[in-house]
C-alpha cells in the first residue's frame, strides 16, 4: 500500500496441503527485468504485513511455479484470505504489483 503507477499485471493459482503445510503455486505474471522478488504476506485486505514466504521468480512475462512451506502460525491467515502476494523491483521497492489471495 498505497498503490503504485505500475502497469503490470498477472495471476498466480496456488493450492495449499494443510496436512504439509506446503503451498503449490504456478504464474503468469508480467515481472519487470530488474531482478525481480515476490513475497506471500501476511495481512488484511488493504493493509500491510510481514513476509510469510518468498517464491521464486524469473524475469519476464513468464510462467513461474514452485513450493513455499508455511508456518502453521501462518496458516490461519492463508485459509481466511488474510494474505496478499506482492511483487518488488528496483523501481518499486515496497511493491509493484499486489495481489490478494483468495481461498475458494
Amino acid at each position: 500500500m498505497p498503490p503504485t503507477s505500475s502497469a503490470r499485471a498477472g495471476i498466480i493459482n496456488a493450492l495449499y496441503d494443510k496436512d504439509t503445510n506446503v503451498l503449490t503455486y504456478w504464474s503468469l505474471i508480467s515481472l519487470p527485468s530488474s531482478s525481480p522478488v515476490v513475497h506471500l504476506h501476511r495481512a488484511a485486505p488493504g493493509t500491510n504485513g510481514p513476509i510469510i514466504a518468498t517464491l521464486p521468480s524469473n524475469s519476464g512475462f513468464l510462467p513461474f511455479e514452485g513450493k513455499a512451506s508455511i508456518l502453521e502460525a501462518d496458516e490461519a491467515a492463508l485459509l481466511s484470505g488474510d494474505t496478499y502476494i506482492d511483487v518488488h523491483s528496483a523501481e518499486f521497492p515496497n511493491g509493484e504489483v499486489r495481489g490478494a489471495v483468495v481461498p475458494l
